[in-house]
């Protein structure tokens, strides 16, 4: 298995008129002036945890909407490093397979 700096899960929650869910955030925490970035719904994969239970646990906890990890299945799974810049994604993510 490869090793991560940081391992998330995130969701991808679609209406049934098709309307995306995003949550918008600050892009720079810590600068408010530095606009807002916006994000699925997810976050951190707990030690031991595995994806689909943390993306459901991050939807609860984000938006308090529930869903069963059994429910939810791999729509993508990237990594490599991504940083936002003015809104614009600099690095491109190295498609994997999908873990079982």
């Amino acid at each position: 298995m490869s090793e991560f700096a940081r391992r998330s899960a995130r969701v991808i929650v679609l209406d049934a008129a098709d309307r995306l869910l995003l949550i918008r955030s600050a892009a720079e925490p810590d600068h408010a002036a530095g606009g807002y970035a916006w994000f699925t719904p997810g976050g951190g994969v707990e030690a031991g945890e595995e994806l689909a239970a943390a993306a459901a646990r991050e939807l609860l906890e984000e938006t308090g909407l529930r869903a069963d990890p059994a429910d939810l299945r791999p729509v993508a799974f990237t990594a490599g490093l991504v940083t936002l810049i003015a809104g614009r994604l600099p690095a491109t993510p190295v498609s994997l397979p999908w873990p079982h």
